[in-house]
């Protein structure tokens, strides 16, 4: 007897969050940094550490909205995106394709990114992960770490 195990349906809020941080943290990059950061979260949700989600259940909501995961989710310009603009439906389609789980993995497992220019061109300094994690890659203008320690 086949038994099929129906995928809990995700909310539209939670696609509308994916979207909008794809927008917000690479909507100046290729399709793959878009691609990317979709992957930076489907790869949070599906990790084991409790520090990557805020609350302790796993959602794409609570994952974007755990403090200061995302730089655009914490100042809340993620939020100044339009839904009917360009960037927002081309995030849009990759988003679903993320949620539905037909995205291949750019990052091969990455679970932060970040662009080091911007940080430095503002003044700040790298967070201390940044030396502390094994890193991935670098598509567009940012680096892909995954939260193992660097071989």
């Amino acid at each position: 007897m086949d038994i099929k195990i129906k995928k809990k349906p995700v909310k539209k809020i939670e696609e509308d969050l994916l979207t909008r941080l794809i927008v917000a943290e690479a909507g100046n990059q290729p399709e793959e940094g878009k691609i990317a950061v979709a992957n930076v979260v489907m790869n949070r949700l599906k990790s084991p550490l409790p520090y990557l989600t805020r609350g302790g259940k796993r959602t794409i909501s609570n994952v974007i909205q755990n403090p200061n995961a995302f730089e655009s989710y914490t100042n809340k310009k993620m939020f100044d995106i339009q839904k009917d603009s360009a960037e927002y439906q081309e995030a849009n389609i990759i988003a679903k394709k993320a949620i539905q789980g037909d995205l291949n993995d750019v990052t091969n497992g990455a679970t932060h990114f970040l662009n080091p220019k911007v940080i430095m061109d503002r003044g700040d300094n790298l967070p201390s992960w940044y030396y502390n994690l094994e890193k991935r890659g670098i598509i567009g203008d940012h680096e892909f770490f995954y939260e193992g320690i660097r071989r």
